[in-house]
């Protein structure tokens, strides 16, 4: 059901009888000054005063049909600005909501466009939430730029007849969820629903009809056209007056037929064009849904990735050296996983953080071996666990263990009399990295 646009408060509505003879007024002095401006074209000029001298002819009955059309005018709502001096009448119909009307006290004094300014912050919201285009005629290019300034979205579509541009403004979605279900569509018109019933029925009455005109007229035309003929003469032309008519009636036949079959084709490529509007809304939300998904499921793998990071720099502060053993290696795969995801930041971390493990000194329960740590007494004491490493060869590059990012070395040499230090050497799969917190030296070989 198509409801009537909204009351707006501060805009009062025309009163039938003493706003509509105003309004009558209001026009005749548009005309007048359609007719008198010299920015206009000639034509736009002459159109005015030939619509002012055509409102004077039929001054009475506008007189009577402008409250009339105020009063009775259901769908219809007319628009005033307070002081009473412009208004604006809009249309709600089933496609859109038109502009019936637009006329001020005084031309060219821009209480039109104050008007314009005023209801149309209040009065789009409630366009968009009909889901209903505005339709508009401006009477010139200039008139059109400032509707487009006035009102959001309406925009020129092409000339109007028999003059203006025509403007319109479509309906603006109101939630930001690309998920909801498709709009609920219109329901068919009565004469859609039983447009083949009425076909059928058609197609009867024109087949009586026709059958009584080829018994009943060939014999009322020939008694027409030549009433001084006898029975025989008229017998003989009694055949070709009967395919007059039915020649007649072929051609009336070969007109309906044309029209029932534009009419049905126009319904097909209408019903053609909805399938094809559901399809294309079905993809877009099927798209939405699955970038929907694609970007929650990479929060959650980037959550996952950050948790392991947490855990995995806890273990290289673990008291288990079997736990700082394998926090390196897994501290390599988290790497690998983050350059997988495309988060090179997050492997350089991982590189700096390993990186500055591996320069931080030693305690010295992180010098005991995993068997020492189970059999605490007969383990060796840090001093001696110092003078084994020290005296202990270098393995060879091949035999140490190695990430898929990258390898490390690490040697501790003694340092010179009265310091502490240690020299320790990373070599990454791709480049190499040496850092030395003390007097760098060579290995000592046994």
């Amino acid at each position: 059901m198509t409801r009537r646009p909204p009351a707006i408060n501060g805009y009062p509505d025309a009163r039938p009888i003493r706003d509509g003879l105003r309004i009558l007024g209001w026009t005749l002095r548009g005309f007048t000054h359609g007719a008198e401006r010299r920015k206009s074209t000639k034509r736009a000029r002459r159109f005015s005063a030939l619509m002012f001298v055509a409102c004077i002819i039929g001054a009475p009955a506008l007189a009577l049909m402008y409250p009339a059309m105020i009063a009775l005018r259901r769908h219809t709502r007319y628009y005033m600005t307070p002081e009473r001096d412009a208004t604006l009448a809009i249309t709600a119909k089933r496609d859109a909501w038109h502009v019936a009307g637009h006329t001020t006290a005084q031309p060219g004094s821009q209480r039109g466009r104050a008007l314009r300014r005023g209801i149309a912050p209040l009065l789009t919201p409630a366009l968009d939430q009909a889901g209903k285009a505005l339709v508009a005629v401006a009477v010139s290019e200039g008139r059109a730029q400032d509707y487009s300034a006035d009102v959001p979205g309406l925009v020129p579509q092409g000339q109007a007849w028999p003059r203006g541009v025509k403007m319109r403004r479509e309906p603006r979605a109101l939630s930001r969820n690309r998920y909801e279900s498709t709009p609920t569509p219109k329901k068919p018109s009565w004469l859609s629903r039983n447009y083949g019933r009425l076909v059928a029925i058609g197609v009867v009455v024109y087949l009586v009809v026709a059958l009584y005109a080829v018994i009943n007229f060939p014999r009322q035309l020939l008694n027409n056209w030549l009433p001084d003929l006898d029975d025989l003469e008229r017998s003989k032309l009694l055949g070709s007056a009967g395919n007059l008519v039915l020649l007649s009636i072929g051609g009336v036949a070969a007109v309906i037929g044309v029209g029932i079959s534009l009419s049905r084709h126009h319904q097909e490529r209408e019903a053609a064009q909805r399938d094809l509007d559901r399809l294309n809304d079905d993809r877009a939300r099927e798209q939405s849904r699955r970038e929907e998904v694609d970007a929650q499921r990479r929060v959650e793998t980037e959550r996952t990735l950050r948790e392991r990071f947490v855990t995995t720099v806890q273990l290289l502060s673990d008291r288990s050296p079997v736990n700082r053993q394998a926090a390196p290696f897994a501290l390599g795969s988290l790497a690998d996983d983050w350059h997988a995801f495309e988060k090179p930041d997050e492997v350089q971390v991982c590189i700096e953080v390993l990186a500055g493990y591996l320069r931080a000194p030693r305690s010295d329960d992180m010098l005991l071996s995993p068997d020492d740590e189970l059999d605490p007494d007969d383990s060796p004491t840090p001093e001696e666990r110092r003078r084994a490493q020290r005296t202990t060869p270098r393995k060879s590059q091949s035999s140490k263990p190695a990430t898929r990012l990258f390898a490390t070395t690490c040697t501790t040499v003694p340092s010179p009399a009265g310091t502490t230090g240690r020299s320790t050497s990373l070599a990454p799969t791709s480049t190499s990295l040496s850092t030395s917190a003390g007097p760098s030296s060579s290995p000592t070989a046994a």
